[in-house]
Parts: C-alpha cells; sequence; structure tokens
C-alpha cells in the first residue's frame, strides 16, 4: 500500500503543479513518469518518455512524420508514392517492437507535430 500512497501523493503533485501559474509540464510529467514506475504502468511510463524527448521513441516518431511528408502530394499508385507507402508500414512494425501503440501517440498529436510549428518531433 505504501507504494499505492507515494504514487497517489505524486499524482496530486501532478495536479497541483498543471494548475499552479508556477507549475511546469515538464514537472508534471516527470512525476508522471515516477508514479507510473511506482505502479508498474508500462504505457503510461512510454507515453511520459515521448514527452520528455526520450530518443529511444522520439527518433522512430520522427522518422514517421519525415516519410509522412515525403509522401504528402505524391499520387496513389506511382513507384515513389508505394516506396514511401511500405517504408511507412515498416516504420509502424519498428515502433511495435518497441512496444508502441496508439495508446502512446495518436492521430491528434502526430498531426499537430506534422508541421515543425507545432513543435516538431526531436531526432
Amino acid at each position: 500500500m505504501l507504494i499505492q500512497s507515494e504514487a497517489l501523493k505524486l499524482l496530486e503533485s501532478t495536479l497541483n503543479d498543471l494548475e499552479s501559474p508556477q507549475g511546469t509540464i515538464l514537472s508534471a510529467i516527470q512525476k508522471l513518469y515516477r508514479a507510473a514506475d511506482l505502479v508498474e504502468d508500462e504505457d503510461v511510463k512510454k507515453w511520459c518518455a515521448i514527452q520528455l524527448a526520450d530518443q529511444k521513441y522520439t527518433d522512430p516518431l520522427g522518422k514517421l512524420l519525415n516519410l509522412y511528408r515525403e509522401i504528402h502530394g505524391k499520387k496513389k499508385g506511382t513507384k515513389i508514392y508505394d516506396e514511401l507507402s511500405t517504408k511507412i508500414t515498416a516504420q509502424y512494425e519498428d515502433l511495435k517492437k518497441l512496444g508502441l501503440n496508439k495508446k502512446h501517440f495518436n492521430s491528434e498529436e502526430l498531426n499537430s507535430k506534422y508541421n515543425e510549428s507545432g513543435g516538431g518531433m526531436l531526432e
């Protein structure tokens, strides 16, 4: 019960950080990561690691975004489109091998990071 109590304290502190003008999102995500580690929630840990720019995850996600940038505007059925489509499928397989799925990065997040003005994906 001590572990769950500590995790709950971290979550309360996370919420305080997010609600406070002095709190930072970075600090909140770090606390959320620690809480997830305590309760062994691997999905939340991976999501936090992505938000904290862990290159283990951001590099392959960045490659996926770059492939989407390359394929954008290409005509379906062309050789280049088919090659890029195959690479995108392979990149999703690489992400699966890392244990990532749609819980860790959703379409909305990818769309916001698609453009560099949206923050991009650190590589």
